[in-house]
């Protein structure tokens, strides 16, 4: 069903929700649809937001308690929509595997147990699909050294890694102390790892 608002075409969903993120005095609504409206200059009506992407991620600048902060959509529907488990699954998955999918209904919380078990599991699927990619003594890319930065970040043991990406733990010790790769910098902002 779509809906025409001053001159463009909006598409609705008649059993889209919409709440209000906290920290936004009302001026930002999230969906159960992965969508954003902002009050700021259209008071009555609200207007559906533009979405950045980063790395395949949906984000979007909103300004909470009195400050801007890119925020992670996916993260804002599953705070406002999927109940948590329990206090220790903080990390969120999208189910069908597609992270610009943030429908309510494909997000799930998980542990960081479950966050590495997922994480390995999406690199093996990679390795099947590259096959000689990760080859024994195969050099490794920049693209992976941002990866490993990433896991060493979020508290993946270095044996793990190793194993994964078939180099030696000394070599995983080198690029964490910052002897080997120090260009390269983990993502301050990285919650999961997702080889695409």
């Amino acid at each position: 069903m779509r809906k025409k608002a001053s001159g463009k075409t909006t598409e609705t969903f008649t059993d889209e929700i919409w709440k209000e993120i906290p920290g936004t005095e009302g001026m930002y609504l999230i969906s159960n649809y992965g969508r954003l409206k902002s009050y700021r200059r259209d008071k009555s009506e609200g207007k559906i937001m533009k979405l950045a992407q980063v790395k395949g991620f949906r984000t979007a600048n909103i300004k909470i308690n009195g400050r801007y902060k890119s925020c992670l959509v996916h993260k804002l529907v599953a705070e406002a929509f999927v109940p948590k488990p329990s206090e220790n699954h903080n990390y969120i998955t999208h189910i069908d595997g597609d992270v610009g999918n943030n429908k309510a209904s494909n997000l799930k919380w998980i542990t960081r147990e479950e966050n590495y078990a997922h994480v390995i599991e999406r690199l093996n699927e990679a390795n099947r699909n590259r096959p000689g990619r990760f080859a024994p003594y195969a050099k490794l890319t920049l693209e992976d050294v941002k990866h490993i930065k990433n896991m060493l970040h979020l508290g993946v043991k270095q044996k793990v890694i190793a194993k994964m990406f078939c180099v030696s733990e000394m070599q995983i010790t080198r690029i964490k102390k910052g002897i080997n790769w120090p260009e390269v910098k983990h993502d301050e902002n990285v919650k999961t790892i997702t080889f695409r």
